[in-house]
C-alpha cells in the first residue's frame, strides 16, 4: 500500500525543527551575553613579596612582541608563568617563563628576586646578568614618584647600557577579558638601550597597569617609533597585551 504524507505529522515535525534552532540561538545568546558581564575587581589587598611556582598570567595580545625579539608578530596569547624558584647568592630567585604564541619555540626565562628585579635572562642559547639588577614590574611606587635606574646587560661577547626611568601617573580603571580592575596603577616607563653598532640609543616606550587581584600587571601598551637609519621612514610598532586569565597553581619548587 503506497504511503501518504500526513501534513500535520509535516508540521509537527518541522514546528520541533524550528524549536530546536530557537533553542540554539537562545543558548547562543546566553552565552555571548554572559561574556559581555565582566566582574568588576575593587583595589584592595597588597602586591605579594614573593611569587607562587605555577603562578600563570595569560594575555590577549595585539601587535607585536615587546620584549625578546622585539617586532616580531604574535600568533596566540602571551603567557607568563612562574616555573620554578631556586637559591643563588643567598638570594632566593623565582624563574618566569614568558611565551609569546604558539609559535614561540624558545620562551624567554627572566630569573626575579622578591623585589621583582631582573638578576639574569635566558632566552634560548643567549644569556645575560643584569649588572646590577634592574625593576622587572614597578608595583612600589608612590603616587606621582618618578625613579630612574641604570644598569648593564651582560652577556658573554656583548655589554648593553641600559637606563630605565618610571613615573606612576593617576591611577585608572581598566577593563580586559578577566574582568574590570578599579583603580589600577598606572605606570609610564622609558626604556634606553644603547647598542655598540647603533649610533643612536634605542627607546622603548612602555605603559603598564597593575592590580593586586592579579598580583601583577593586567595591561601593556608597547611603543618604539624608530629613528631614521640610511635616509630610509620606519614604522613605528605597536602591541597591547590585556590579562584573560590570572591562576595561582601551588607546586613544589
Amino acid at each position: 500500500m503506497k504511503t501518504h504524507w500526513n501534513i500535520h505529522s509535516f508540521l509537527s515535525g518541522t514546528h520541533c525543527y524550528f524549536l530546536w534552532i530557537a533553542a540554539g540561538l537562545i543558548a547562543i545568546h546566553l552565552a555571548y551575553g554572559a561574556e559581555r558581564i565582566l566582574p568588576v575587581f575593587p583595589y584592595e589587598g597588597n602586591f605579594s613579596e614573593s611569587f607562587t611556582v605555577g603562578e600563570t598570567w595569560i594575555y590577549e595580545h595585539h601587535g607585536v612582541r615587546s620584549s625578546g625579539n622585539i617586532g616580531q608578530p604574535v600568533n596566540g596569547d602571551r603567557v607568563e608563568e612562574v616555573v620554578s624558584k631556586q637559591t643563588a647568592d643567598d638570594r632566593e630567585l623565582w624563574i618566569v617563563k614568558m611565551k609569546w604564541g604558539v609559535d614561540d619555540f624558545e620562551p624567554i626565562r627572566t630569573f626575579l628576586d622578591a623585589r621583582r628585579f631582573i638578576h639574569r635572562i635566558e632566552h634560548g642559547a643567549f644569556t645575560a646578568d643584569m649588572k646590577p639588577s634592574c625593576p622587572y614590574e614597578m608595583i612600589d611606587l608612590k603616587p606621582g614618584e618618578l625613579r630612574e635606574y641604570t644598569a648593564e646587560q651582560v652577556s658573554e661577547n656583548l655589554v648593553i647600557p641600559i637606563q630605565v626611568k618610571a613615573e606612576r601617573l593617576i591611577d585608572e580603571t581598566v577593563e580586559t577579558p578577566a574582568g574590570i580592575f578599579q583603580d589600577c596603577q598606572k605606570v609610564k616607563v622609558v626604556l634606553t638601550c644603547e647598542f655598540p653598532d647603533r649610533k643612536a640609543p634605542i627607546k622603548l616606550n612602555y605603559m603598564l597597569w597593575y592590580h593586586p587581584k592579579v598580583n601583577g600587571m593586567i595591561k601593556e601598551s608597547f611603543l618604539f617609533i624608530p629613528s631614521p637609519e640610511d635616509g630610509n621612514t620606519l614604522e613605528k610598532l605597536q602591541g597591547v597585551s590585556l590579562l584573560k586569565s590570572y591562576t595561582v597553581q601551588r607546586k613544589e619548587s
